[in-house]
């Protein structure tokens, strides 16, 4: 008996055991790309939130100075530099100078390198928004260059990722 395309029915039994290779290779490839692309994703996206956080910091940080005008040559801070125990300048009146120390603690501490430092653990509800970030003010004539570096959580790829943006104070007064 033949079949419309001249075969014989008895040839048309099911699938070769070659083609069903091959379709499972093709699935498997597809099912581990799938994951490869997935796991990809997850990388970027935790590196993303984590330069997204470095931004709205240093954005926090120029507002905390806007409203300190006269504190503004107390804002200094280095690399390796931890944050400076001080005045809770929520609880009570500061002078500029130390309402700029306070800031500069407060922004330390969400920065995540000094999280397990002292002038931190009192401020224990602070969440800690960078992996080892740390930061560094430094004074020009005309502005102040605000530096984040951090240590990207999530990548394959080693080393800092750093953000730095220039703060011209307004009016300027450094």
């Amino acid at each position: 008996m033949l079949d419309t395309i001249g075969r014989s029915s008895s040839t048309r039994n099911g699938y070769s055991m070659i083609e069903l290779l091959a379709a499972a290779a093709l699935t498997a490839t597809g099912v581990v790309g799938g994951f490869y692309l997935q796991n990809r994703n997850y990388a970027y996206e935790q590196d993303l939130a984590s330069s997204m956080h470095a931004e709205l910091s240093i954005r926090n940080l120029t507002r905390m100075m806007d409203a300190n005008p006269r504190g503004l040559s107390a804002y200094h801070a280095g690399f390796g530099s931890p944050p400076v125990r001080g005045k809770n300048c929520w609880l009570g009146t500061c002078t500029p100078e130390q309402l700029a120390k306070f800031h500069l603690a407060h922004w330390k501490c969400q920065l995540g390198a000094w999280s397990d430092h002292a002038a931190c653990r009192k401020r224990s509800r602070m969440p800690v928004y960078l992996s080892a970030g740390d930061g560094r003010l430094q004074h020009t004539r005309t502005s102040v260059s605000i530096v984040l570096r951090w240590r990207p959580t999530g990548s394959r790829q080693p080393g800092w990722r750093q953000l730095e943006r220039r703060y011209a104070p307004f009016p300027l007064s450094l």
